[in-house]
Order: C-alpha cells, then sequence, then structure tokens
C-alpha cells in the first residue's frame, strides 16, 4: 500500500497519464517443442483472457516474443530468437531505427541500420511503434557485438528458460 500511495504522488507530480488500453495477463508457459528450427512456445490463456494475435508477451526484464495464434483458451508465441522473427526497433538513446531478427540463436541481429549509425557496445534496445506492431519503448536488449557478422544484440530476458 505504502509503494502504491507512492507511485500514485509521483504520477501526480509528474503529470503521467496511464494509458488505459494497456493490460496484462500473468501466465506460464505450458509447452516448449524445443526443436532446432521452431522457437515458440505454447501459453494456456487466449482469447477468454483478452489476448489476442499480435500481443506483446514479456519476462520481468523484456520483450521476448509476439502471440502469432490466440485460441479460447491458449495461445501460440513466436520468440524473439526464432528465424521468423523480425521487430521494428530503435537504439534507446540515438533512435536509430533498425530491424532486430532472430536468428535461431541465442543472440539476435540488427539489420537495416544507416550507414552512419554510430552504434556502440552495450546500448540498449527498444521497441519503436513503426507498423503499428508494438508499443514504443519497451526494452528488449542490449548491443554486444559490432564487427563482420552485424551489429548483435543479447536479449535482456533468458528466452531459454
Amino acid at each position: 500500500l505504502k509503494l502504491q500511495a507512492e507511485n500514485q504522488s509521483l504520477r501526480e507530480l509528474l503529470n503521467v497519464k496511464a494509458d488505459p488500453e494497456m493490460s496484462f495477463v500473468t501466465t506460464r508457459v505450458v509447452s516448449d517443442p524445443g526443436g532446432s528450427f521452431v522457437k515458440s512456445v505454447l501459453l494456456p490463456v487466449g482469447q477468454n483472457d483478452s489476448v489476442m494475435k499480435g500481443s506483446v508477451v514479456m519476462s520481468g526484464h523484456g520483450v521476448i516474443g509476439r502471440v502469432m495464434e490466440a485460441g479460447r483458451h491458449s495461445s501460440r508465441v513466436l520468440l524473439i530468437t526464432d528465424l521468423n522473427s523480425r521487430i521494428p526497433v530503435k537504439v534507446q538513446n540515438t533512435r536509430t531505427r533498425a530491424i532486430l531478427t532472430g536468428k535461431n540463436k541465442p543472440l539476435l541481429k540488427l539489420e537495416r541500420l544507416p550507414i552512419d549509425s554510430g552504434l556502440t557496445l552495450g546500448q540498449r534496445i527498444v521497441t519503436s511503434s513503426d507498423g503499428g506492431y508494438l508499443p514504443p519503448d519497451i526494452p528488449i536488449g542490449t548491443i554486444v557485438a559490432i564487427g563482420k557478422d552485424g551489429v548483435l544484440v543479447k536479449p535482456l530476458a533468458d528466452i531459454d528458460s
């Protein structure tokens, strides 16, 4: 109650208007096919729980995927590490826009970067609202390598667990 009161006081001080359309459902993974080519999981929540195709799936640290199919009582999530995953993102402090792609490996790759992007190690990658797929500024990962393999990003969330 003390924390709620403090949060409310700070929101009023900053004049923050919460987005009323944002909601969340807490759940757990019930199935993980775990194949070499498919990086998806099954959740025991669906349309009856207001989960829809395109919904963002997060852990306590950041984005882990998007709902690709939603039934009444379950949904399938495409993880950000999947080869088919493409997410419009931006570098948090420079606002450089790019596409974050999965490679069926622990690290993700930034593609479609401007030539003079000036990226450095440790910069945080967040979602952009480009294309209307995801809400803006949700943390995804940090840049851990820049080299001949491109710009590689480590997810903030431990996708494998």
